[in-house]
């Protein structure tokens, strides 16, 4: 794309994807870091008896929503690098290096951290070779869209990767609803506004409360009820 329709040669075509791991990189450090100070002052608030009282960027930026921001972002930003204007397409391309690594490594985050330890292995291996089989679907796929149109493989891949996003939304939202009306942690969201908000601020609870505390809860619910049942 970048020397076929844009006439940049191998060399500055390397070098803006050189660049955008390096971002890569130092996105997922400062990643790491942010976690780190966010913990420190919530344990510090805990301390001082402060109620934390989330906002809308903040529940996005804090884990689950924090991957669906990220794969939104990638999306659009694989859409976008299929416009014809180079500057667009460069930091078009500069977002997608960035966000990639990430979205996998947050996507793991959650895997690890939400599953019990005996369902870990199960579908943590069988995401990894879904997503190669998604690696070798674009491999072949892309140029032959490409062929056809040199934009097209981008919006193709970048659409899908948005309906794949709102899909996960969609499973996040079912999951978190239930843990937290099982775990009596269920937000109250009353009212028109909230209502139209009501797919960002169910997950208020797991601003408060981080999520594989109030799952720990809701499995140990789960657990007792299963014991129960046994011996009835």
């Amino acid at each position: 794309m970048y020397t076929e329709e844009f006439g940049l040669d191998p060399a500055k075509a390397g070098l803006f994807l050189g660049i955008g791991e390096a971002l890569g990189f130092l996105v997922m450090i400062l990643t790491d870091t942010a976690e780190r100070m966010y913990k420190r002052q919530v344990k510090k608030m805990k301390g001082m008896n402060v109620e934390q009282k989330p906002n809308i960027l903040q529940m996005f930026l804090s884990r689950p929503l924090h991957l669906v921001l990220v794969l939104f972002m990638l999306g659009f930003s694989t859409m976008l690098f299929s416009i014809n204007v180079l500057i667009l397409a460069i930091v078009s391309q500069l977002i997608m290096s960035s966000l990639n690594d990430l979205s996998v490594s947050l996507l793991n985050e959650l895997t690890s951290s939400s599953l019990p330890a005996g369902k870990f292995k199960k579908y943590q291996s069988t995401g990894q070779w879904l997503r190669r089989i998604g690696n070798l679907i674009t491999g072949i796929l892309g140029p032959i869209l490409f062929s056809f149109a040199p934009n097209l493989p981008f919006l193709v891949f970048g659409f899908a990767l948005l309906l794949w996003t709102i899909f996960l939304w969609s499973v996040l939202y079912k999951h978190v609803k239930e843990i937290t009306t099982k775990t009596n942690r269920m937000t109250n969201t009353s009212g028109l506004f909230s209502g139209l908000l009501h797919p960002v601020l169910l997950f208020c609870e797991t601003f408060k409360t981080p999520l594989h505390v109030i799952e720990k809860e809701y499995f140990k619910l789960q657990c007792e009820g299963n014991i129960v049942i046994f011996i009835q």
